[in-house]
């Protein structure tokens, strides 16, 4: 780990002179601190992106520039620091201990950053690559959530551009899902597990907590990870909750389908929080899923910044960490319970704007990944809906009980993605 310390020391110091030269500068000029101390931090950053990839760890990187998504991490990581630790200061932030300490700081956390990110440059150069293209699904969240949502799915699927869909149970297309699904039987078809918007699938007398006023579902993904942490004795009540739930939706998905056998994953991803698949183990066998969906996603390289400044503005970049994490947490206990998942994933990263660039490079970085022989092939992620200016607006033809999905499904984007998946060529 502390190999190059004195490269990487050099380099630092030079950032660190860079980060306080623009800072007193900025706050001369009379800047806002925590915004003076924020451009400050930019600059440094992007220095040392480039100069720690090609000096400090030069052995590991071949002089290569470490993958573009370190830069959004330590940048990630930095700009909190830079806004939390002036306001953490309070008065004393302008003095010159406080100084030193919003330079030393981040200094030290990217040390901890850039040597990751040499290891992981190092690793990504010495992977063979393999002499055959691997397997990746093509799957689309959100079937039977209204029609225009529908017809996409199944156009891409007549097409041989997408393999599967996930189903939701209680949604208000559900029958014209249904109808068009056994037209096509070849079709892999899993559960969507909904728990954050629309109707509940039990009776709302038995999950009070679950549901708003209009009895429908309206815990956000936040709050189902705070519970997730909070003791067991004070949560106990929404677990149950939650359970019963859990058990309305298969059972009612079994009996639509009929199938004895079923894969799972969730509407907001919901099923990778642990008071949620806490209780999917606590199920009966019968009702047991054999399959969930992980998301273990690989980020591609090669992209243009402006992509990569656009997963920043949309959240993505936070949302793959977090998820990232969660995975991490249940794909050890997938495969103690002996439940099934996917090698690989890509669709977090870039959500709701998987198209163009960003869906050909997850493409080809999924198939360059190596995947376990005991995982289900590799896993990509769509959002494809039809826009018709013809029709009223997707906003108002979803129902109003899914207030997550209406403005996502009204974006143009989900057109983009439907175009850029229909014309991609898979082999």
């Amino acid at each position: 780990m502390f190999a190059d310390l004195g490269k990487y020391g050099l380099v630092g110091v030079l950032a660190a002179l860079l980060h306080a030269f623009i800072l007193l500068a900025l706050s001369g000029l009379g800047f806002y601190l925590p915004l003076a101390n924020l451009l400050a931090l930019l600059s440094a950053s992007i220095w040392s992106f480039v100069a720690h990839s090609r000096f400090s760890f030069k052995k590991q990187t071949g002089g290569r520039l470490f993958p573009r998504p370190w830069l959004a991490l330590q940048l990630i990581v930095n700009v909190v620091l830079s806004i939390l630790l002036p306001i953490a200061l309070g008065a004393f932030a302008r003095s010159l201990a406080a100084t030193v300490l919003l330079v030393l700081t981040p200094t030290v956390v990217n040390y901890l950053v850039w040597n990751s990110a040499a290891r992981h440059t190092a690793r990504l150069h010495s992977l063979p690559k393999p002499d055959f293209v691997l397997p990746v699904r093509f799957h689309a969240d959100d079937l039977g959530l209204a029609k225009f949502v529908n017809e996409a799915i199944f156009e891409l699927f007549d097409r041989h551009q997408l393999d599967s869909a996930s189903l939701m149970v209680s949604a208000p297309a559900l029958e014209h899902a249904l109808a068009g699904w056994r037209r096509r039987p070849q079709m892999e078809l899993a559960l969507h597990l909904v728990l954050t918007e629309g109707p509940p699938t039990a009776p709302v007398h038995l999950i009070p907590d679950l549901v708003d006023g209009k009895g429908n579902l309206c815990l956000g993904f936040g709050f189902l990870l705070m519970a997730s942490v909070m003791p067991l004795s004070r949560s106990r009540r929404l677990f149950q909750q939650i359970g019963i739930e859990i058990q309305a939706q298969i059972s009612k998905y079994k009996q639509l389908t009929g199938r004895t056998s079923f894969s799972l994953d969730g509407h907001q991803h919901v099923h990778l929080l642990p008071i949620v698949w806490r209780q999917l183990l606590r199920l009966p066998p019968s009702m047991r899923p054999t399959w969930i969906r992980t998301i273990n996603e690989p980020w591609p390289p090669g992209l243009a910044y402006k992509f990569w400044l656009s997963a920043l503005g949309h959240g993505g970049v936070v949302k793959s960490l977090v998820l990232k994490y969660l995975n991490s947490v249940i794909t050890p206990v997938l495969a103690t319970e002996q439940i099934s998942t996917n090698g690989s994933f890509s669709g977090v990263l870039f959500t709701g704007r998987m198209a163009g660039a960003p869906l050909a490079a997850c493409l080809k970085k999924l198939r360059q990944v190596s995947v376990s022989s005991a995982s289900t092939p590799s896993l990509l992620l769509v959002h494809p809906a039809f826009i018709d200016g013809d029709r009223p607006s997707n906003l108002e033809v979803i129902d109003p009980s899914y207030h997550l999905s209406r403005r996502f499904y009204a974006s143009p984007w989900r057109q983009r993605e439907f175009e850029s998946l229909a014309c991609l060529i898979r082999k």
